[in-house]
C-alpha cells in the first residue's frame, strides 16, 4: 500500500511538473479540456475511483453505470454536434464521416443477426457525432495542454482513491502481471489496471508537444510508474513508442526530412508489431491465455471474412464466457477483422489515412503519426481501436479528431463579378 500510494504521489508531481504553467487558465480551451477529459480521464476515474465507492459490482450499478462512464463525454459529442448544424457554418469532418459509415454497417448488421446491444453502438455513435460536424479549430497547442491536464486530474483522482478505498483498487498482483511494487491497480468494474494504464499511455503522444526535454522525460517517467502500477504490458509496448518519438520530436536540430524518416519505420514498425500473433507461434496459454483467444478468433474470422461476423458477436456468441473479462479477442487486427471483416479494416485504415492527409500542418501531422504509432503498438495484446462499438477504450479513435482545422466558406475573401474563384474556394463553396 505504500509503495502503491508512493508510486503515484511521484507520478503526479512529474505530471504536475509537465503541465506547470502560470498563465493555463488564459491558455487552455476550456470547452476541449472538459471534452478531452470526459472522453479520456474521467472514464478510468468512474472505473477505479467512483464507482467503486458506490457500488460492489457492475451488475449492483445497472444501466446507471453505463450512462455514468460514457454519458458526459456522449452529452458533449451531441452538443457540440448540434450547435455546428445549427451555426450553418459547418463541415463535414471526411475521415470522421468513414468511421460513420462504418458504424451504420456495424448497426445493420447488429439488427440482421438480432443483437441485443444496440444502445452499445447508440452510445458509440454519440460518442463520434461532435467529430462528424465540426464548426471550430482544435489546434495541437490546445489538445496537448487538455491531455497534461488529463494526466494530472487522472493521478490525481486515483491517489485519493487510492488513499481512501484501497481495499476495492489496490489488490495482489496476478503471476502474470506482477511487478516490483508487489500489488497492482484494480477495481471490482475492470478486473486489473489495464484500461488506466493504456488511457495514460495514449494520452502521451499529445501531451508532450512543445515542452522542453526535461518535461518529455518526466511525462514519460510519469506514464511509466502508472504503467507499473497498473501491471499493465499492454501499456509497455505503446510507452516505448510513444516515449522514443516523444523524444525524438523535441529535439529542436532534427530536420523535417529525419523526422519523417523516423516516424514513417516507427509506423511500420508498430504495425508489423501489432500483427505478431499472425506470424509467431504460441501456445493457448501464452501471454496470460491470450493464445487461446487468438486462436479461437482465427477459427471463427474465415466463416464471414469480408463483412465480419458484427461487433457484438464475440460476446454474444458464448466464447467470452470461456475466461473472466474475456470481452474481445484482445488483438486490434483479430477484433476488426472478426466484427467488420476486411471491408471494415480497409474503411478503418482510409479514414486514417484520410486523417493524416487532411492534416497540413508538418508538426502537427507528425505528432499525429506518433500517435497512430503508440495506438498500433497497445494493439497487439488488446482490441484499443473500435471505431464502431464501444470496447475497452472509446477514446483511442476518437482522440486524434481533436485535431482539426476548421475552413469555414464565410472566412473565405469574396469573389469578384469579372474574377474566376480559386480551385480551393470552388471546393469550399
Amino acid at each position: 500500500m505504500t509503495m502503491i500510494f508512493a508510486t503515484l504521489l511521484v507520478a503526479l508531481g512529474l505530471f504536475v511538473a509537465v503541465a506547470y504553467d502560470r498563465l493555463w487558465a488564459q491558455h487552455v480551451d476550456r470547452f476541449l479540456c472538459s471534452w478531452l477529459i470526459a472522453l479520456t480521464a474521467w472514464p478510468v476515474i468512474v472505473i477505479y475511483a467512483v464507482a467503486p465507492a458506490l457500488w460492489s459490482s457492475a451488475d449492483a450499478a445497472g444501466a446507471i453505470f453505463a450512462v455514468l462512464l460514457y454519458g458526459p463525454a456522449a452529452a458533449i459529442s451531441v452538443a457540440a454536434a448540434l450547435h455546428a448544424v445549427a451555426t450553418h457554418d459547418f463541415r463535414i469532418d471526411g475521415s470522421a464521416a468513414v468511421l460513420a459509415l462504418l458504424m451504420v454497417y456495424a448497426c445493420a448488421a447488429m439488427i440482421v443477426d438480432g443483437s441485443g446491444r444496440i444502445v452499445n453502438l447508440l452510445m458509440s455513435m454519440a460518442l463520434l457525432m461532435g467529430f462528424v460536424f465540426r464548426y471550430r479549430s482544435f489546434e495541437l497547442d490546445d489538445v496537448a495542454r487538455s491531455a497534461r491536464i488529463a494526466l494530472v486530474a487522472t493521478t490525481a483522482i486515483l491517489l485519493v482513491s487510492v488513499l481512501f478505498n484501497s481495499s476495492r483498487v489496490v489488490g495482489a498482483c496476478r503471476i502474470d502481471k506482477c511487478t516490483d511494487l508487489g500489488a497492482v491497480l484494480t477495481s471490482p468494474f475492470a478486473g486489473n489496471g489495464n484500461l488506466a494504464g493504456i488511457t495514460i499511455t495514449a494520452l502521451l503522444p499529445f501531451a508532450v508537444y512543445r515542452v522542453a526535454m526535461w518535461r518529455v522525460l518526466a511525462a514519460v517517467a510519469g506514464v511509466v510508474l502508472i504503467g507499473l502500477l497498473a501491471g499493465s504490458r499492454t501499456a509497455f509496448g505503446g510507452i516505448a513508442v510513444a516515449g522514443v518519438l516523444g523524444v525524438l520530436l523535441a529535439v529542436p536540430s532534427i530536420t523535417s526530412r529525419v523526422r519523417n524518416l523516423m516516424l514513417g519505420l516507427a509506423l511500420v514498425a508498430s504495425a508489423v508489431y501489432s500483427l505478431f500473433p499472425l506470424y509467431i507461434g504460441y501456445t493457448n496459454a501464452d501471454y496470460s491465455l491470450r493464445g487461446y483467444l487468438w486462436n479461437q478468433a482465427l477459427r471463427e474470422i474465415p466463416d464471414q471474412w469480408f463483412f465480419g461476423h458484427n461487433p457484438a458477436f464475440w460476446v454474444e456468441s458464448g466464447a467470452s464466457l470461456l475466461f473472466k473479462a474475456n470481452y474481445s479477442p484482445h488483438n486490434g487486427w483479430l477484433e476488426i477483422l472478426l466484427s467488420v471483416g476486411v471491408w471494415g479494416v480497409v474503411l478503418i485504415v482510409l479514414a486514417a489515412v484520410v486523417k493524416v492527409v487532411q492534416t497540413t500542418d508538418g508538426t502537427t501531422r507528425a505528432y499525429l503519426l506518433a500517435y497512430f504509432s503508440t495506438i498500433l503498438a497497445l494493439s497487439s495484446l488488446e482490441a484499443v481501436y473500435v471505431p464502431y462499438f464501444l470496447g475497452i477504450a472509446p477514446f483511442a479513435a476518437l482522440l486524434p479528431y481533436f485535431l482539426y482545422h476548421h475552413r469555414s466558406p464565410r472566412s473565405l475573401p469574396p469573389v469578384r463579378s469579372h474574377e474566376v474563384p480559386t480551385e480551393s474556394q470552388m471546393e469550399l463553396r
